[in-house]
């Protein structure tokens, strides 16, 4: 796995593609809400290539997730971000 931050757009991305020139097939959005908060990339043959949240400073909440448990053991390991798991 590999985490980008875009401080200015507050944009967490982690790829989890073992191929770092996976390409981006397309984006299904996920959130609680109607605004755009967290994204996932698929490529053409829909393997998941990575995941996007918003507002990253706020925490990157995992619920409902797919590789949620890896993407949270990853995350603990990284300084200045904080996961977020809802109950339920």
């Amino acid at each position: 796995m590999r985490l980008e931050y875009d401080p200015r757009g507050d944009i967490a991305y982690i790829q989890i593609a073992a191929d770092v020139d996976a390409q981006v097939h397309h984006t299904e959005r996920v959130g609680a809400s109607d605004e755009y908060e967290r994204g996932i990339d698929y490529d053409a043959n829909g393997q998941i290539v990575g995941y996007e949240f918003m507002n990253a400073s706020r925490g990157l909440d995992l619920d409902a997730l797919p590789h949620r448990d890896q993407l949270a053991a990853f995350i603990s390991s990284l300084a200045g971000l904080r996961v977020i798991q809802q109950a339920g």
